[in-house]
């Protein structure tokens, strides 16, 4: 591409050192964007960790759910048990009342 650029300077009447320098400031300028652009690509090795993070992700969101429902059931069998304490309380203060009054 550079040497189509200097033939492309020189015929057009550009004298060889300056088609020379702006063919070399050119590919200079595309070089830089090439390498600039290759910073956003992503690359086999950047895939296949992405794939495992996000099987690492579900693993997590997995065992999370196990430990929710374990709170859950936990919270539940309290709240049960609570109630029945309640009314076991409640039975024996009427009982009491029963035989006080």
């Amino acid at each position: 591409m550079e040497i189509d650029v200097f033939l492309a300077l020189t015929s057009a009447g550009v004298s060889e050192a300056q088609a020379r320098s702006a063919a070399e400031a050119i590919r200079k300028d595309m070089a830089a964007e090439i390498r600039e652009a290759q910073k956003e690509v992503a690359t086999k090795f950047d895939i296949s960790n992405i794939k495992v993070d996000i099987a690492n992700l579900k693993v997590e969101m997995a065992n999370m759910k196990a430990e929710l429902f374990q709170r859950i059931a936990d919270m539940q069998r309290f709240t049960v048990t609570s109630m029945f304490g309640g009314f076991g309380v409640l039975a024996v203060l009427m009982t009491l009342f029963k035989f006080m009054g």
